[in-house]
């Protein structure tokens, strides 16, 4: 017997993680060159890039005494604390830098500008902290994804704090030791922007003229900002151009297999020259660890990868169109393929949810009166991807009331009489994921009117009653499945519509449903 890796992920985990490290280090490098053109020298960016790769390392440390793995959130935190890293070095060497210029001598200004900003750097970097400090304690996967960037960052700041308060004062002073200035610190002073201070103060000067204009128009920005959060689009995650969707179709027929891969296949040729990749997934299927593609044999799923992304509205317009001209008993629903932040936190969901019930009746409307509605949402929402709910054929057995009275039949009797004749060849269950099986000794195929016509059931007085009497066979066609509310049974009906006004859309849908 012998034991192979069946996924081995060494190579994509070491690849994402060797990009998240040349993100670091081309962040860390950027903001370093950024410096020479608002700093007055050439020394000061250069302290400031020693601190970086230092702050990276004793972070690192940290990470292994609180036991944090070096992995793609960790190290994403790093990287989005890289800036604020930054500050803190910056904010002390400028300090240190204006002492110097008052005349102080060297040793005394890296004291004084260091002790002058400690008490500022740390409530800077706690109230930064404190932002992040609740995600530590997020329960569930977005407590899992969260809690390594927040420690993360926490750590990031502590040390660059650490570093700048101990480290960066006695580097500067061994830096600028000898007061000698080098060819590099000329050209720094040419390309270097101090001069925006001058334009910064003469602005301040104008919103200081004008007092009452200005703030007149920082309340108008602030109500423009009120406004256009209330009015912009709202998205769980952002918009991704999104070239892979997956068609679900539920005939709500009784077709063979066959049958069924044969129509899936007219479906994807209607849209063969838009489609770069499509995967089949026919009938039940076989996959013990993924339970998105539990599916009956009625039922499919296709994923396709359309050419470029531009044309998978296309496709997927395409697929409603074959799928309503062709068999318009049929149920069809497209949605992009899934990522992992997308499966993590469940935004497979429609938009939209109808909920349809009889409320007074406190039961789901019949069959034709749900169409209806189905039919006049698509008329009002022909672009909402709405689809019929899944109906399935199925033979009712009505008991009668008045001749179960006139036999005298207690109805437990009649039920386990049926019972036993439905089930007489039944000799055990299989199970199957969530779905029982029965195991069916095959003999000579009865129609259940022969059944119903040729049992007895006994009354309570020991007479023998044919079950056909007192039963009534109808075969109907009905829901395939219906779900429990608050208030009643209802039929869900997903509607794709995006809409910053739910309320206006959900009035609309109540007026036309009625």
């Amino acid at each position: 017997m012998g034991l192979y890796p069946l996924f081995y992920n060494k190579l994509t985990l070491d690849y994402s993680i060797s990009n998240l490290r040349q993100s670091l280090f081309a962040g860390g490098i950027l903001a370093f060159f950024l410096m020479f053109f608002f700093l007055k020298d050439a020394k000061s960016p250069l302290i400031i890039g020693f601190s970086i790769p230092a702050t990276l390392v004793i972070s690192l440390l940290f990470f292994y005494i609180v036991g944090l793995s070096i992995n793609i959130i960790s190290l994403a935190g790093l990287i989005l604390g890289i800036g604020m890293m930054i500050d803190n070095s910056i904010v002390i060497i400028e300090n240190i830098t204006q002492w110097i210029d008052r005349g102080l001598s060297l040793v005394e200004s890296c004291i004084r500008g260091t002790n002058e900003v400690i008490t500022p750097l740390i409530s800077s970097v706690l109230v930064t902290c404190a932002v992040f400090i609740p995600l530590i304690f997020l329960s569930g996967i977005s407590g899992a994804l969260f809690y390594d960037q927040a420690i993360a960052i926490v750590i990031g700041q502590g040390v660059s704090l650490l570093v700048g308060i101990t480290l960066l004062p006695t580097i500067y002073y061994l830096v600028y030791k000898s007061g000698k200035e080098g060819i590099l610190t000329k050209l720094v002073r040419k390309i270097s922007l101090k001069g925006l201070e001058n334009k910064y103060e003469g602005g301040m000067n104008f919103f200081f003229r004008y007092r009452v204009a200005s703030m007149v128009t920082f309340l108008a920005i602030i109500l423009l900002m009120t406004w256009l959060f209330i009015s912009m689009e709202k998205e769980k995650f952002p918009a991704v151009k999104q070239d892979e969707i997956v068609v679900s179709v539920d005939w709500n027929e009784n077709i063979e297999i066959n049958e069924n891969l044969k129509r899936i296949k007219e479906m994807v040729d209607y849209s063969n020259k838009l489609t770069l990749q499509t995967n089949l997934f026919i009938g039940e299927q076989q996959f013990l660890f993924n339970r998105d593609y539990d599916q009956s044999y009625t039922q499919a799923k296709v994923y396709v990868k359309a050419n470029d992304h531009s044309l998978r509205d296309e496709i997927e317009k395409n697929a409603y169109e074959f799928i309503s001209k062709n068999y318009p008993d049929a149920t069809v629903d497209v949605s992009p393929q899934q990522n992992i932040f997308e499966k993590i936190f469940s935004a497979s969901e429609s938009p939209l949810i109808v909920e349809v019930s009889l409320m007074k009746e406190k039961k789901v409307p019949p069959v034709d009166q749900m169409m209806d509605i189905v039919d006049k949402l698509q008329e009002s929402w022909p672009d909402a991807g709405i689809s019929p709910p899944s109906l399935e054929d199925k033979i009712l057995l009505r008991l009668d009331a008045d001749k179960m009275l006139l036999y005298d039949i207690d109805p437990m009797t009649l039920y386990n009489t049926l019972k036993t004749s439905l089930n007489k060849n039944n000799i055990g269950e299989l199970r199957a994921s969530y779905e029982l099986l029965p195991i069916v000794l095959s003999g000579k195929e009865k129609q259940i009117s022969d059944i119903i016509s040729t049992e007895y059931v006994l009354s309570k007085t020991n007479i023998s009653v044919p079950v056909s009497e007192v039963i009534k066979v109808q075969r109907v066609h009905d829901y395939k499945t219906i779900k429990g509310g608050m208030y009643s049974e209802y039929v869900p009906v997903n509607m794709d519509i995006e809409t910053n006004t739910p309320a206006r859309v959900t009035a609309e849908i109540r007026a036309l449903i009625g």
